[in-house]
């Protein structure tokens, strides 16, 4: 569907418009194709026209958050840093968290990452809530968290700290959010 636009040309012979859906969303993506038609005084006599075309992209990433949560029973959310100033979170759960400029949150994807071995988890929805686990030795998996009334979804275990990525529509992916646990005592 087009939208009309009438203008005069200044003394150059150039004439500015703006248009635009105000607020940003996924559906304005992609390319708009713009005629100009040139006509006399009395818009009467077509002289001629003219098309260009503009692209509209999202070049601006998400933003990732790992937000300290709840333990499994739900009730208790551990206060940070944990005792002695060591990681943010001492129990390790997590909620996964971002926004985006473009796309709505509930459409950005999320991956945990394990700086240790590189191991990628997901995607996930916002608002997963993971526990993570820190341990060199240990081999990097994923496993659901309790049982089905568990406040917590996934427990994962890696061998360093965690950081969260999150992903929109347009393939855009967000700084590194870390979640950060201490290793286990030796």
């Amino acid at each position: 569907m087009g939208v009309g636009f009438t203008g005069f040309t200044d003394a150059n012979g150039e004439v500015s418009l703006t248009w635009g859906p105000g607020a940003i969303d996924p559906t304005y993506l992609g390319t708009d194709t713009i005629v100009a038609s040139f006509t006399d005084d009395a818009d009467t006599v077509v002289y001629g026209s003219a098309t260009a075309t503009k692209t509209w992209v999202d070049a601006t990433p998400p933003v990732a958050a790992c937000l300290e949560s709840v333990n499994p029973h739900g009730n208790k959310k551990p206060s940070a840093p944990g005792k002695g100033g060591q990681g943010q979170n001492q129990d390790g759960f997590y909620e996964l968290f971002g926004d985006d400029e473009v796309w709505p949150a509930d459409t950005l994807e999320f991956y945990v990452v394990d700086s240790g071995s590189g191991t990628v988890f997901g995607p996930f929805a916002i608002g997963t809530v993971i526990k993570y686990t820190e341990s060199d030795d240990a081999i990097p998996e994923m496993k659901p968290m309790g049982g089905p009334n568990s406040a917590v979804d996934w427990h994962i275990i890696g061998n360093g700290d965690a950081y969260v990525l999150a992903v929109d529509g347009s393939g855009n992916v967000s700084a590194p959010s870390y979640c950060l646990v201490p290793p286990p005592p030796k």
